[in-house]
């Protein structure tokens, strides 16, 4: 059965039974173009992210769907897609924050400089210090949104407070 034709019986139905079978037939349908996508993403983190994609596929109400009904399957691996992108782009961030380095006009900064730098990034929030590693590495205050899931108004404030923490850090 197609997932557009569940999709339609489960909306149309108050049935709990309905919304589970079209859980389980986007799972059978699915779960083989879902992992090709993690897998090509991160070969290392393709079952973890299979999984969770489809936890976040079945966390969506259903009745939301129902505009994109004629377009289901594409919609739905559109979504696995943006997931990926994010889940690749939080993780890169995640390892390179510890690596952090600044460049000011082409300085490299030495040894005991970086520990000052790395200590003074672990003494602010994470979501504080990856809004900066990001700014740092070119991102937009609109990609870094999207990495982070806020607001571009809120990755602005972030950034702020960092950097006003990590100067007063030094001063001390």
């Amino acid at each position: 059965m197609n997932l557009k034709l569940l999709l339609n019986q489960a909306l149309n139905s108050a049935c709990c039974q309905q919304t589970r079978k079209f859980h389980e037939s986007c799972y059978e349908i699915l779960f083989d173009k879902v992992y090709k996508i993690a897998y090509s993403y991160s070969k290392t983190d393709a079952k973890d992210l299979t999984h969770d994609i489809f936890l976040k596929i079945f966390e969506l109400d259903i009745t939301k769907l129902k505009p994109h009904a004629d377009y289901i399957e594409p919609y739905l691996l559109g979504i696995v897609r943006y997931y990926c992108i994010t889940y690749v782009k939080k993780k890169k961030i995640l390892e390179d924050i510890s690596e952090y380095q600044l460049k000011d006009n082409g300085y490299q900064l030495d040894s005991s400089s970086k520990m000052d730098l790395e200590n003074a990034l672990k003494s602010i929030p994470k979501r504080q210090a990856m809004a900066v590693k990001m700014k740092s590495e070119g991102f937009t205050i609109k990609e870094i949104a999207e990495a982070m899931n806020s607001s571009e108004g809120a990755i602005k404030t972030l950034i702020y407070n960092a950097r006003t923490k990590i100067k007063k850090y030094f001063k001390d």
